[in-house]
């Protein structure tokens, strides 16, 4: 609620037409959830009802929203149904979680409705069960068990995500995955392409690093530094920062000049500039990044 509450402002509070397959996921979920928690409810078995609530909050949050977060910070219509999918699942899920935590639900609620009517959750209809697509959520299922995979063999070969890699090999019954599953998965493994044979599911991993991809490694660990100080100087995405990097390696200068602009804009910068020592700016830090030392600060 509070991270879409940061880009409320760019909600049109149009209803979702769930393109996007994350949006098709998320709300194949809800209607899941709610089919399953109805049907408990009306056994009266309230345990069952409120343990399904749980599982879709933790796919809401460990899924949905961390890897829509880029979609809504970035412009244009694919922010705005991200925003409107976020805005419709809280609503919902607020009128769903209202028989068992009366006060939070009314919070949610009013906080993403905006409170238009002064109309409590607690006066709505219970919510009607639309059909659930099982389609997107069986697909999603198996991205998902993909990216366990691999993300197991990066931690087992000590390839942080943040260091891209150039490919992968995903085996899967099928023989095949859509491009749309094909994108989250790069994404999340931070992957550059992947190729898709017929088999047993399997994930096999390029661990191959050349120059460039270490580089665009460096470049997301001064992203994560320069966002970690923004956090601890308190900022909001409303504030906008004077960026410098300094470093003594030829390396760390060919990254930042590849990679200046793309840094800018993930660091919420209105400038950057790559000094020629480390200043004595209020909010700074140095570290060690693919044996290289850099210095960042605003």
């Amino acid at each position: 609620m509070s991270f879409y509450q940061l880009y409320a402002e760019h909600d049109m509070g149009d209803a979702p037409k769930a393109q996007h397959v994350l949006d098709r996921w998320i709300l194949a979920r809800l209607n899941e959830t709610l089919k399953r928690e109805t049907e408990a409810m009306e056994r009266y078995e309230l345990s069952d009802a409120a343990r399904v609530l749980q599982a879709l909050v933790t796919d809401l949050s460990t899924w949905y929203v961390r890897r829509s977060r880029d979609r809504m910070k970035s412009e244009g219509a694919d922010r705005t149904q991200a925003l409107a999918t976020l805005r419709t699942v809280l609503v919902e899920l607020s009128k769903m979680i209202a028989p068992f935590m009366p006060f939070l639900a009314e919070h949610v609620y009013l906080a993403t409705t905006k409170g238009d009517d002064g109309r409590s959750v607690h006066l709505e209809m219970w919510p009607e069960v639309q059909a659930v697509d099982e389609d997107v959520l069986l697909k999603m299922g198996e991205v998902r068990a993909i990216v366990s995979r691999a993300m197991e063999m990066r931690e087992q070969s000590g390839k942080a995500v943040k260091q891209a890699l150039g490919g992968m090999t995903i085996t899967v019954p099928s023989g095949s995955i859509d491009e749309a599953y094909i994108a989250v998965i790069l994404d999340e493994v931070n992957v550059k392409k992947a190729d898709v044979k017929k088999g047993e599911l399997a994930v096999e991993l390029d661990l191959t690093l050349t120059p460039e991809l270490i580089r665009e490694g460096m470049a997301r660990e001064v992203v994560r530094r320069v966002n970690g100080l923004r956090k601890e100087a308190g900022l909001t995405i409303q504030d906008r920062i004077d960026l410098r990097i300094f470093s003594d390696d030829a390396e760390v200068r060919t990254m930042y000049d590849e990679r200046s602009d793309e840094i800018r804009e993930a660091t919420l910068s209105g400038s950057i500039a790559f000094t020629d020592e480390s200043g004595a700016l209020p909010h700074g830090t140095s570290f060690r990044v693919a044996e290289h030392d850099v210095w960042v600060g605003f």
